[in-house]
């Protein structure tokens, strides 16, 4: 009499944690895979499988379900490799996919830490944001630390920083009565939770009360 095929496997259980699933096969080894993924192999508790047939279409259906997660994170905004390495962690995704779909991305060019740091810098500074601010988040994103220092260092003089912080000390004297000390300090205080140091935030304050003073203007 036969018995089965040693390379056919029956699926136990089929257990969902968040944002991965849990099989259980009847030769009492586990596979995880991201929810996304289980939903395209239509497993049901019960059915039998190929083991190996099984393992490739995992791997298969992964690596494309981590290609299909990377792209849609990068069109939605730019991102560091870090902060893609880490939302497809979250996603459920395998070392081995996650490390494969990441030197994909880095060497078709969808991801570059050095031109991501500059974007970045460029935005925020459009919006009046502060080398500090900006240090700050780049390297909870992940960018290196180095990275962020040098592409932080071409603004020394430059005319996008000066422009930023014109942009932010608007915003910051706008509607207060500055003749009163205490709503200076709170310009000031304004300017450096947007990412100046206090020196740079007094020194812009102070070139504004002189570039506006009644008695100064011609």
């Amino acid at each position: 009499m036969n018995g089965p095929c040693p390379d056919t496997v029956t699926v136990l259980s089929v257990e969902k944690r968040r944002s991965v699933v849990q099989l259980v096969l009847s030769d009492e080894s586990e596979r995880c895979v991201p929810a996304a993924v289980f939903l395209s192999l239509r497993l049901k508790e019960g059915q039998t499988v190929s083991r190996s047939g099984l393992d490739a279409r995992i791997r298969a259906l992964t690596r494309n379900a981590a290609g299909n997660k990377a792209a849609a994170l990068l069109s939605f905004r730019g991102r560091s490799v870090r902060e893609t390495e880490n939302a497809l962690r979250r996603g459920g995704f395998d070392d081995e996919s996650v490390e494969e779909t990441l030197a994909s991305f880095q060497e078709l060019g969808y991801l570059d830490d050095r031109t991501f740091t500059r974007d970045w810098i460029r935005s925020r500074l459009a919006k009046g944001i502060g080398p500090n601010r900006i240090r700050s988040e780049l390297l909870l994103k992940g960018v290196d630390r180095t990275l962020v220092e040098d592409a932080l260092s071409e603004l020394d003089g430059g005319s996008a920083a000066d422009e930023a912080l014109f942009r932010c000390l608007s915003k910051a004297v706008r509607g207060r009565n500055l003749d009163d000390p205490k709503e200076r300090a709170k310009a000031i205080q304004q300017i450096v939770r947007r990412g100046y140091s206090f020196s740079e935030a007094r020194a812009a304050l102070d070139d504004y009360l002189k570039d506006n003073d009644p008695e100064t203007m011609d």
